[in-house]
Parts: C-alpha cells; structure tokens; sequence
C-alpha cells in the first residue's frame, strides 16, 4: 500500500450485454460457477461507503455474471463476524467478503486469539483505493499539518486525535502520522467515524485521519478543513489540497483500499473466474464513474501477483504502527 500510486480513471469502450467481453468468457465456459447467486457479505453496518462499493459491484456485475449479486450485511467484531461467515461458506466461488485492511492485514496482527489466519483469504480483486485526509474545525488554528505538528511538538502528549475506533484505518493512519513527525498525541477512539468527526468539530480532539469519503461533504460545506491527504499525489476531489509528503513529510504515504476476498481454498480455477470478472467490471466505465462519486479512487486491474504484493506491503505498512505502539484489542 505504501507503494500504491494514484491512478487516473481508465477509459474503455462501452461493455453491452449483446456482445459479451472476452473477461467474462470463463463463467461461460465454466457452468459449474457461477451456478446459483453470489453473496457479498459486508462487514460492515448498510449505508456506509464500504457498503455503497458492495452494492455497486453487484449491480454492476450480476448482469455479466447470469446471477443475481446480493450484498449481505454483517457487521460485529470489527469485521470478524462477517469473515468467519464467508469463511464457515462452502468454498464454491459464490460467498465474497467485501474486504478493507481490517479482516486481511490488520487483524491478524492486531489480534492473539483471531478465528482465522491471515492465510485463510485470498483477495480476488482491489476494487477501489481510498485516500486519507486530516480534517481540523473550521476553527482550528492548524491549517497544514507542519502547524499541527509545530503544536504538537510544542505540547507533547497534550494534542489528541479522534479515530473510528482502536485498530481502525483511522487510528493506525494517526500513529503512522505521529511516527513520521516526531511528535506525540493522545489517542481518543469513538464507535465510527461519525462521532469521530463529531468531536473535532466540538473541538473535543484536535484533528482526526478520516477517509475522505466519509468527511468529503463536511470539507465542502466547510464544517471542517482539510489539512492534508496521504496519497502519492493530490487527489480528484480536492486537487488545490497538498498531499502530506509535499508539505515535507517524506515517504509517509498510506492509502486505504476496498475489494473482494475469498476463502483461500477456493478451487484455483474458480479463484480466477472470479478475478478475471473482477478485472473486467474494473474496464467498465460506469463502474468507475461509480467509484469516483463515492470520493474513492478507481484502481486498474492487477493480476494475481500485482495483488499479492500491494497485501504485503499493506501488511508490513500497518505492521510499523501496530507494533510501535504495542496495539492490541484482546
């Protein structure tokens, strides 16, 4: 991940249903998958962007598929109660764990005593990357994120910074911050970015890594200001916004990601239909226009071994944070 670059939207011929592309020709070929229809399980509550990516790779992918997509909310657990359902799921190609960081590299890092091992899901497709932003209070005298780190470095242990929960992409994204300024702030976890983002503009926390699809419309409207994104470059929806390591914080890079995993011990041969049909709902352009209206950023389609590098160093990324703050939630 911390390699991950941001890409631009790929362009693409229009994919009728007439003509059907040459992606999606293994399904065909292959009718033992996808024979009945395909379960999205969400880890997370509905209504969600998470939840919006799941639906939208059904609604776009039932078509090509001959199968109805159905997107399955369980959330719990800090997505575990949702893997273990995908997990416990025959292992036919037709139950997908909508996955983030969490269940595939956090957890088995964060946890001693998890229900499965990191080498219990296979993901078959990286559907969207999702950028970080530091967001303030409208009234916040911070306006780059050299000012709150001057504050910090001014007052250590005194600033503090809101996050979605212990473990969460919004805390670990803060500790890595933390690590690459030199600087120390106290940790205040709330249950979901809401209240996260509740509380900075309360003043009750200083500033909060939010993904920027979940405080989008709060920086638009001005209720909070962007001080900073973690992506390599600017991204689309806000490009006057500096990225963090323009603003002099070398190498510190992190980019959130939303796709599909599998059981592992999916039959290789459905593991790849399943990632050639991923692959090629990811050329669909109005798959793409759906990803970007969600404030995420599209990602082209890698093969199997372009994934598996991107969860190694999304795995060793969180590693630094997890293991220099000693982090653990059991």
């Amino acid at each position: 991940m911390a390699n991950a670059t941001t890409r631009r939207m790929l362009g693409a011929a229009a994919l009728g249903l007439a003509a059907r592309p040459a992606w999606a020709q293994p399904a065909s070929a292959h009718p033992a998958w996808p024979n009945h229809p395909v379960r999205i399980v969400a880890p997370f509550a509905p209504g969600g962007n998470t939840d919006l990516v799941a639906r939208l790779i059904g609604a776009h992918l039932a078509p090509t598929l001959g199968q109805p997509v159905v997107v399955e909310n369980r959330p719990g657990a800090n997505t575990i109660v949702g893997t273990q359902s995908v997990l416990t799921a025959p292992a036919d190609g037709h139950s997908w764990l909508l996955a983030t960081a969490s269940p595939v590299t956090m957890n088995p890092q964060l946890y001693r005593r998890l229900p499965y091992q990191a080498e219990d899901l296979a993901v078959g497709g990286l559907m969207a990357l999702m950028p970080v932003v530091a967001v303030v209070a409208a009234n916040s005298p911070y306006r780059t994120l050299k000012d709150l780190q001057a504050a910090a470095q001014a007052r250590p242990g005194v600033l503090n910074f809101a996050s979605a929960g212990n473990g969460n992409t919004t805390h670990l994204v803060a500790e890595l911050f933390c690590q690459s300024a030199g600087i120390s702030m106290a940790h205040i976890p709330f249950n979901g970015s809401a209240p996260a983002l509740l509380a900075v503009m309360r003043g009750d926390a200083q500033v909060c890594f939010d993904i920027i699809s979940s405080s989008i419309q709060m920086i638009r409207d001005g209720t909070l200001r962007a001080l900073g994104v973690t992506t390599p470059q600017r991204v689309p929806a806000f490009p006057e916004l500096p990225t963090a390591v323009e603003q002099g914080f070398a190498g510190f890079v992190v980019v959130g990601w939303v796709g599909i995993a599998l059981a592992s011990r999916t039959p290789p041969a459905v593991l790849a239909q399943v990632r050639a049909a991923l692959a090629g709902l990811q050329l669909k352009p109005e798959f793409v226009a759906g990803i970007a209206n969600l404030g995420l950023l599209p990602d082209p389609p890698r093969d199997a071994a372009g994934i598996e590098a991107f969860i190694e160093a999304d795995r060793d990324m969180w590693a630094r944070a997890i293991r220099a703050n000693n982090i653990s939630l059991d």
